[in-house]
C-alpha cells in the first residue's frame, strides 16, 4: 500500500530564478561568499575554463529542466548532440537536441526542441570544444560529477536561491498510513533531486499546451502509466 504523493516540480518562475542568480558564477565577485569550490575545464588550445561548483550544479539543473533527461543521460551529452536546420549549431535558431536514452532497453532516440534558456546554457559550456567533447564539464578522472553530489549541492543551492515555496512529500507505512510529520509542508528547496529535472520538463509542457503524446515523445515514455506518474493534475486545470 502507498500513499498517494503529490509530484513536485519546478514553476517556470522558479526556473528562471536559479537561472538569473548571477552571484554563483567565477566572474561575480560575490562568489567566495557562497562557495570556494571550483570546477575547471582543461583545454588544448586556449586557456583553462574556470566555473564555481554552484555556477556549473546550477546550469546543468536548469539545462535538465528544459530538456527533460533524466540525470545519466545530461551528464552524457556531447556538443554533437545539437542540431540545427543545417544539421549543426547556428547561434541565429534555437534548434534541438537528439540522443539516445541509457536507460531506455530499445536505446531510444529522442528529439527534443530548445528554449532561450538551455541554447544560453549550450553557447557558455560548447565554446571552445570539439564536436565528440562532452557539454559539461568532467570529473578529473574524466568520469561525469557524481549524481548523489549533484543532489546534495542542488539543495543549498535553492535554499540560497530563496526556493522556498510549500511543499509536501508524504511518507507511508505498509498499511497506507502517514509516516510522522512527513505529511506537513516543507521548503521546496529541501525535496531538490536531479530527478525534478523530467518532472518539471513534462508539468511545464503540458502547462504550455503541448498535447501529452507529443511530450511523450520528448520524455521517451513509451508507458502512459508511467508519463502520468511525473505530474498532478494542477488546481486550475481541476
Amino acid at each position: 500500500t502507498e500513499v498517494k504523493r503529490k509530484v513536485i516540480c519546478l514553476t517556470s518562475d522558479e526556473v528562471y530564478r536559479l537561472f538569473n542568480f548571477k552571484d554563483f558564477e567565477y566572474g561575480s565577485p560575490k562568489h567566495h561568499l557562497y562557495t570556494t569550490t571550483y570546477i575547471i575545464e582543461k583545454s588544448k588550445t586556449v586557456k583553462d575554463i574556470i566555473r564555481t561548483n554552484f555556477e556549473v550544479y546550477r546550469d546543468m539543473l536548469v539545462f535538465g529542466c528544459g530538456v527533460g533527461t533524466r540525470y545519466s543521460d545530461l551528464v552524457n551529452l556531447k556538443i554533437d548532440n545539437y542540431r540545427g536546420s543545417e544539421g549543426k549549431y547556428n547561434q541565429n535558431e534555437l534548434g534541438y537536441f537528439q540522443f539516445r536514452m541509457i536507460k531506455s532497453r530499445e536505446s531510444k532516440e529522442v528529439v527534443v526542441p530548445m528554449n532561450e534558456l538551455t541554447l544560453q546554457i549550450y553557447k557558455k559550456y560548447s565554446k571552445n570544444k570539439s564536436s565528440n567533447d562532452f557539454l559539461f564539464p568532467r570529473t578529473r578522472n574524466g568520469g561525469p560529477i557524481w549524481g548523489e553530489k549533484i543532489n546534495v549541492n542542488i539543495k543549498v543551492i535553492g535554499q540560497i536561491v530563496g526556493l522556498n515555496r510549500l511543499v509536501s512529500r508524504p511518507i507511508g507505512d505498509v498499511q497506507g498510513k502517514v509516516v510522522g510529520d512527513s505529511d506537513i509542508r516543507k521548503p521546496l528547496y529541501k525535496f531538490l533531486t536531479t530527478h525534478i529535472m523530467r518532472r518539471t520538463f513534462i508539468r511545464e509542457s503540458l502547462n504550455n499546451q503541448i498535447p501529452d503524446y507529443v511530450v511523450k515523445q520528448f520524455s521517451g515514455h513509451s508507458s502512459s502509466k508511467v508519463f502520468e506518474t511525473y505530474f498532478n493534475p494542477t488546481e486550475k486545470e481541476m
